[in-house]
């Protein structure tokens, strides 16, 4: 069985996610089947608090989307009083963790030139953090 987290942002239902999983891990558990489960987040909530629940409910991959560098993704990417995400993506990013990252960069004409900034900023915390990170792109027309 695996349940892959999605639409909205789910992190923002982190309760509902533990919930749901312990009464699925349950299940499988009596079953004898495998459970593993997945989340597309956008990574702005992924506090030690959180990463720790998404590790007891057996997620294993975490699908963030970021596009470019700092100043191309914040200009896309913010929160209501106009605040930037990107930095504090990248420091939840630096928890050691056992889920595994996989970064989509969405690419446009816009950002071309990020992907590499990006690329080196996310091997350096995977260095520090030992955590597992993969980066692939995606072309995205605006």
């Amino acid at each position: 069985l695996q349940i892959i987290w999605f639409g909205g942002e789910p992190m923002l239902e982190i309760e509902i996610i533990q919930s749901l999983s312990e009464k699925l891990i349950l299940l499988a558990d009596s079953l004898k089947i495998p459970y593993t489960s997945g989340i597309y987040t956008n990574g702005y909530f992924l506090t030690e608090k959180n990463i720790r629940i998404l590790e007891k409910c057996r997620v294993r991959t975490v699908r963030i989307s970021v596009d470019g560098s700092q100043e191309s993704h914040d200009r896309m990417r913010y929160l209501a009083g106009g605040q930037g995400t990107y930095r504090r993506i990248l420091e939840n990013l630096s928890i050691p963790t056992t889920l595994t990252y996989r970064i989509r960069c969405n690419m446009t004409k816009d950002n071309l030139n990020d992907f590499e900034t990006l690329e080196n900023e996310l091997r350096e915390i995977q260095k520090k953090s030992g955590n597992t990170i993969f980066l692939t792109a995606e072309r995205m027309r605006v």
